[in-house]
């Protein structure tokens, strides 16, 4: 018998750093569980160039209908969902991506199919890119949706209250929906600790998890543990090692006074430094027909769903360092784009998006005689991008890479 597999869905990986070769440098690979549970449920999975495919075995017989039906030859449980990791094969994808900082630094990128995100046609497993807000303070990179419009734009200089007409403060990056710091959960070890923000005796520790109910994703109690202290503490622990991996979020009462922490979702699980991976994917199967993000329509045919994650590409100011003082001016030819000269160093006066292949063919231009014809300047290697601090050492002010000329 010949056996009949559909895609069920999807997840394509895009970059705007890459106008030449496909993102590669990242991966989509399976958790074991969910290794485990395309085995016995008729499912195949495959990652080709950027873009993950899952198969799945249609039933024979209901193709010979007229009009053929497209439906599973066994029904998937709903009450199942797909767990993925983004592998990073690249350490410098963090040189040329504008990916939040808190990633490898105790967070990672939550993402899943009840983002509810869609552009166009364009189904994002990314949160929508957070609204623009007067009061919080930016950092570079920082990506921001402006209300009514829906505009996005992306922070270029460190503070607070900057109008978003302000082209010193942010960069217009349209209405893209990139991987931003909405979609950063806190990783956790096997050990959960949480610092109070009093001091108490009686601490209630209550651990939710989240399951399928009908065509909702629901909280219910996975843990919940009290403790009493002959003396006032101020730190307390939680042992996760007897849970499964997964997502998981976290209430605590101190004394009676709710001090649940500000963002209490973690996600707990052990692989994700071991391979290392910067996100985690879950896809959920019990959405109904008509929801934009589901699998099947009305009729319970596959709909081959694709899923998109979208990274933003660096700014950074670009900066040229010539041998000797021969080099008069940078020419750009872009408008409103120019290079300050300070000795021997080119330092461009805003941002420039870095790309595989840059856009901008720059010229030098020389205070003597020679070289006679005009020379284009070097592309920027991602691989020296530097970034200039606060004072506090933390905080980043700028991003720059450096691009040393043999001129």
């Amino acid at each position: 018998m010949l056996l009949n597999y559909k895609i069920l869905f999807s997840v394509e990986l895009l970059h705007e750093y890459f106008n030449k070769d496909v993102f590669a440098d990242c991966e989509i690979v399976a958790s074991a569980e969910t290794k485990e549970y395309l085995q016995y449920s008729n499912l195949i999975t495959r990652f080709i160039g950027n873009r993950l495919f899952v198969l799945v075995r249609e039933d024979e017989t209901l193709l010979l209908q007229n009009p053929p039906l497209h439906i599973p030859f066994a029904p998937l449980d709903t009450q199942k969902f797909f767990r993925f990791y983004i592998k990073c094969n690249n350490p410098n994808l963090f040189n040329y991506s504008n990916i939040d900082t808190g990633v490898g630094h105790g967070q990672l990128l939550y993402l899943s199919n009840l983002s509810n995100n869609v552009s166009g046609v364009t189904l994002h497993l990314t949160q929508p890119v957070p609204f623009y807000n007067a009061s919080t303070v930016y950092h570079v990179g920082n990506l921001i949706r402006q209300t009514v419009t829906n505009n996005v734009f992306e922070c270029i200089q460190h503070g607070v209250g900057f109008a978003l007409n302000d082209a010193t403060a942010w960069l217009p990056r349209n209405k893209e929906q990139f991987v931003s710091g909405a979609d950063l959960v806190k990783l956790s070890p096997a050990t959960y600790r949480y610092a109070l923000p009093v001091s108490a005796s009686n601490i209630k520790i209550t651990i939710k998890g989240f399951h399928v109910v009908g065509n909702t994703l629901a909280e219910f109690d996975v843990l919940i543990k009290e403790e009493s202290y002959p003396d006032p503490v101020k730190e307390i622990s939680v042992d996760l090692s007897s849970l499964p991996f997964g997502r998981y979020k976290i209430l605590v009462d101190a004394d009676g006074v709710d001090v649940t922490p500000p963002n209490p979702v973690i996600y707990y699980d052990g692989n994700v430094q071991r391979l290392p991976g910067i996100g985690i994917i879950e896809i959920f199967n019990h959405l109904p027909a008509g929801d934009a993000y589901s699998m099947f329509d009305a009729a319970g045919n596959i709909i081959e769903t694709n899923y998109t994650i979208q990274f933003a590409s660096r700014y950074a100011l670009w900066k040229y360092i010539t041998q000797t003082l021969n080099v008069s001016n940078i020419n750009t030819g872009v408008a409103g784009l120019s290079f300050t000269k300070t000795n021997k160093e080119f330092i461009s006066n805003i941002p420039i998006q870095l790309k595989q292949i840059p856009d901008n063919s720059f010229v030098l231009e020389f205070s003597n005689s020679s070289p006679p014809d005009p020379i284009q300047a070097a592309f920027p290697s991602t691989a020296l991008l530097k970034c200039q601090k606060e004072a506090d050492n933390i905080t980043i002010r700028n991003f720059f890479t450096e691009i040393y000329l043999n001129y």
